[in-house]
């Protein structure tokens, strides 16, 4: 299986990089497992992490808030990243092409496309 040997060739690897290395291949190590667990039709845990635990590096990422003022519920919001403080998401309508996320709960790392492994195309 694809997805499990990915696992395993990404853990043998972390042991000697650099911390901004460690981050990238713990997140390609997410996918991995996201990839793995989808691939058993089971989600073996919850994806969505304390948003404490969130990279701040602007790395993409798909968060979990309250939106204010809408009485919905929560939502999810993908492909957001932190910079200069706050989180961000895409916006080409503001000026500056970015919007801020408030209430932000929890995060997760974003989710590969269908067809897609972790261990690439």
């Amino acid at each position: 299986m694809k997805a499990l040997e990915a696992v395993k060739e990404i853990i043998s690897q972390c042991h000697n990089l650099p911390h901004t290395a460690t981050a990238a291949r713990i997140e390609e190590l997410a996918r991995a497992l996201l990839a793995l667990s989808s691939a058993a039709g089971a989600f073996p845990f919850d994806p969505w992490r304390p948003i404490s635990t969130a990279p701040k590096d602007g790395t993409m990422v798909d968060l979990w808030c309250r939106s204010p003022g809408i009485s919905a519920g929560p939502d999810r919001i993908p492909d957001c990243w932190f910079a200069f403080g706050q989180w961000r998401t895409h916006d080409p309508d503001a000026d500056e092409g970015y919007a801020r996320v408030y209430n932000v709960k929890f995060w997760m790392p974003r989710p590969l496309p269908p067809g897609k492994d972790a261990s690439g195309p």
